[in-house]
């Protein structure tokens, strides 16, 4: 065991201790495993009240010390609590800011996403979660208009595919391989950026015919329904038999179209027999 007597505020930083006024001296315990041969001894500094540091074994063996920069223990959440009331002093203060000040008070280099895990954290203690805060936009406006008559407040929830999307539908399920199973059946679209756009799921227990009736219907309904939205929607899908009669008995007026990767699969799957020389 060594015994150091410093100031309550002593910074262990690169291997030198500054300490402070000695009326403020406390006494400071630091225990080490009996073989580990890490050792820290300082003395007062002549008629000054700091302490010079006079030797000092920084190697630990036993797993107590930093040993590098790259502190394995500081994570995201240790950074965060060193952080928070910077973050709340400051609005602008950014991650490579929080790097510096980490690496000026602790001596330790945090990796750039770390520092940035470590603010987001914070920023969800102070202020919430980004993403939650959308579900308080109804409440906004309606509390808009109750301190504030004659305000304009317009919320658009429909500005997906009916006003950015071409007329155009890729349908397909997928089996779901977790614990409970089940088919996933979905709608695609293409924005005006050609960037897909989902528009419909379900997940059900199997690839039939009543399946993709009911989700189909329920799409046309979401779609066409007290709506004046009047394009017709091009389906683009495999070659399922089943699918195909939905679409159209469900849509009777819209174009079907197959997948060229599912005609080339299905196409080889057929014609194995020709080998390599497809």
């Amino acid at each position: 065991m060594v015994i150091v007597f410093s100031p309550n505020r002593i910074l262990l930083r690169r291997s030198v201790l500054v300490g402070l006024p000695i009326d403020m001296m406390v006494p400071l315990y630091k225990y080490t495993a009996e073989e580990c041969q890490w050792r820290v001894h300082a003395s007062k500094e002549g008629i000054h009240d700091v302490f010079r540091l006079k030797t000092m074994q920084a190697t630990h063996i036993c797993g107590g010390g930093i040993g590098t920069t790259s502190h394995p223990k500081a994570r995201k959440k240790w950074v965060s609590e060193h952080v928070k009331h910077k973050l709340k002093e400051t609005l602008l203060y950014r991650a490579v800011d929080l790097q510096k000040d980490i690496l000026h008070d602790h001596s330790v280099r945090l990796p750039y996403k770390r520092a940035w895990m470590g603010k987001k954290v914070v920023r969800s203690v102070i202020y919430g979660c980004e993403v939650s805060s959308y579900d308080l936009l109804l409440w906004y406006a309606y509390k808009v208009f109750e301190t504030n008559p004659g305000s304009i407040v317009t919320i658009d929830k429909d500005v997906g595919f009916k006003h950015g999307c071409k007329p155009l539908l890729f349908i397909d399920g997928t089996h779901l391989l977790a614990k409970y199973g089940g088919i996933l059946l979905g709608a695609m679209a293409k924005d005006g950026n050609d960037g897909l756009f989902h528009v419909a799921f379900a997940i059900v227990d199997n690839e039939i015919d009543e399946n993709w009736t009911w989700f189909l219907a329920t799409l046309g309904e979401a779609l066409y329904g007290q709506d004046t939205y009047d394009k017709i929607i091009t389906f683009i899908s495999d070659r399922s038999k089943g699918l195909v009669n939905t679409v159209m008995r469900v849509f009777p007026s819209s174009p079907h179209g197959y997948c060229l990767r599912h005609l080339e699969a299905n196409f080889i799957k057929t014609n194995s027999s020709l080998g390599k020389a497809l």
